[in-house]
């Protein structure tokens, strides 16, 4: 009953519902493991402002750079009892290992993700890629969002290497790739090293992410 307790109360909150203090079945601890981007900001928010708190949680927090990661080194290591994380990554998490479920949708974008390139090896457009050595972070959103892109122009002359999400911005300034696919932070780190030599690319509506509220059945 405690962790159907746990599970209920964040789908409530994090869904954008709301519970006084007197409506509370008492202080739980949960802890939840977090990726720093965009599509947090709901959980983020409920944080900042107190929301879990309202509800008699203590909710503990683990930060991670991606959703990948926040699965693979929290959820999936027991450090945390949830993990945001967007559909892609839970769907291959659940390919290796079917005792994880998804209890609440809490975002969704149709255009989140960009690719950057270098203008140097001639990418100006979405065209531009093919024959080009483009970098993703592997089993991702963001390895979603490239291999969408490329299947919808119909370019089947990549090569494709695979890195740390972190480590992409620097990866394509030193010119070990022509370019890569991400979302936010690294897309701006990565104009910040390359300066006008970056070339920011979208097309929305490509595909939509949702991120998820994924714990152990």
């Amino acid at each position: 009953m405690p962790r159907l307790l746990k599970t209920l109360t964040l789908v409530i909150i994090l869904s954008g519902c709301q519970r006084t203090p007197e409506e509370a079945v008492g202080v739980m601890s949960v802890s939840i493991a977090i990726p720093m981007q965009p599509s947090s900001a709901l959980a983020i928010i409920a944080l900042e402002q107190g929301f879990f708190s309202e509800v008699a949680l203590d909710v503990e927090v683990q930060h991670f750079i991606s959703g990948k990661r926040a699965i693979s080194d929290g959820l999936a290591q027991g450090a945390t009892d949830y993990a945001l994380a967007a559909d892609t990554p839970f769907v291959d998490l659940c390919i290796q290992d079917s005792n994880y479920v998804a209890v609440a949708s809490i975002y969704h974008s149709s255009n989140i993700n960009r690719i950057v390139g270098r203008r140097d090896r001639g990418i100006s457009d979405l065209e531009d890629l093919a024959g080009k050595h483009i970098g993703t972070q592997e089993n991702s959103a963001v390895h979603f969002f490239l291999y969408s892109v490329l299947k919808h122009l119909q370019i089947t002359d990549v090569r494709e290497s695979y890195y740390p999400a972190a480590d992409l911005p620097a990866a394509l300034a030193a010119g070990e790739i022509d370019a890569f696919s991400m979302r936010e932070p690294f897309i701006s780190l990565a104009v910040k090293k390359l300066g006008e030599n970056a070339r920011v690319l979208s097309l929305p509506g490509i595909m939509t992410q949702n991120e998820l509220l994924i714990t152990r059945r």
